[in-house]
């Protein structure tokens, strides 16, 4: 399918804002469905070096600080996650 207009031409190089709309999305569903996410996110990477895990918990506090927090809680980790 050819790509036309802005979309043919958008360089994403330009943008570095990479947790405005994940932040977004986490803010918009349910609580369940936030519980669910941090149980799924901890059962994949609970087996991962703990510098990955603290990555990955850094990635989802710059979207939302409570994102963050539900996964390092999930990983039974003590993080900070409202520090930048």
């Amino acid at each position: 399918m050819p790509v036309e207009g802005e979309a043919a031409h958008w360089d994403h190089r330009v943008d570095e804002d990479h947790y405005e709309q994940p932040g977004n999305l986490f803010r918009l569903i349910s609580p369940a469905a936030r519980q669910a996410r941090f149980a799924n996110t901890a059962h994949s990477l609970g087996l991962a070096e703990r510098r990955i895990q603290l990555h990955h918990i850094a990635n989802c506090s710059q979207a939302d600080p409570a994102y963050g927090a539900g996964i390092a809680a999930a990983l039974v980790l003590e993080v900070d996650c409202t520090a930048e």
